[in-house]
């Protein structure tokens, strides 16, 4: 009877220490697992943060918007045309040699050898500005070529005190193209850019641009 009670205890005892074993493996694999926590987990994902990941989008070059060339264009450049403000009705806008003036004295604007005729104002003698168009024809569109002397269509004289004195100039030689801007049938308007221009009696020369435009008359 001892024997068989010593063999029990000692059963007992094996199963003991195997539960104790398994309790001991039992913590030691959830401290493994402790090991690689959550929060570690968490820090594996801040190492490729959203912000890292912005930043290397922003170093990137902006695309250009369309059509910009990176070079500003340069709306004063020396080399662009001149335009000459759209006239009032029945006004010409003249450059000559630089100096701007508005002829608002109508003489005439009728088709043929009396033509498009301004001069400065009412008052002004016709020396001070007098612009005179001759052999105008109202049917023109596109471009015309301005001549000087009393031959062939749109022939030009002008009048014209400046600083050296008072002259009548017309175009050289070669003429200038002028451009019918609008004709219609109550209105014609034209415009002449930089037209190189001599003393018909004399040898002073001058650059003129105008932009003339009047009600026609029959």
């Amino acid at each position: 009877m001892k024997l068989i009670s010593t063999v029990l205890l000692s059963i007992s005892c094996l199963s003991l220490i195997h539960c104790q074993k398994t309790s001991d493996a039992q913590v030691d694999a959830a401290s493994d697992v402790d090991a690689a926590t959550p929060a570690d987990a968490a820090s594996d994902v801040d190492a490729a943060t959203p912000a890292d990941a912005a930043s290397g989008v922003d170093a990137e070059t902006p695309v250009d918007a369309p059509g910009d060339t990176g070079t500003p264009v340069d709306a004063a450049s020396p080399d662009a045309p001149i335009v000459l403000p759209a006239p009032a009705d029945n006004t010409v806008e003249m450059l000559l040699n630089g100096q701007r003036s508005t002829l608002v004295e109508k003489e005439s604007c009728k088709n043929g050898n009396l033509g498009i005729g301004f001069r400065l104002s009412a008052t002004s003698p016709e020396s001070s500005r007098e612009l005179s168009l001759h052999n105008v024809d109202f049917t023109a569109t596109g471009t015309v070529l301005i001549t000087h002397g009393n031959g062939g269509a749109w022939h030009m004289d002008l009048d014209a005190d400046v600083g050296s004195g008072k002259h009548n100039y017309g175009t050289t030689d070669a003429g200038c193209n002028a451009t019918v801007v609008e004709n219609s049938a109550t209105v014609i308007e034209l415009q002449a850019l930089d037209c190189n221009l001599k003393n018909q009696f004399g040898t002073e020369t001058a650059i003129v641009s105008f932009r003339a435009r009047c009600t026609k008359e029959p």
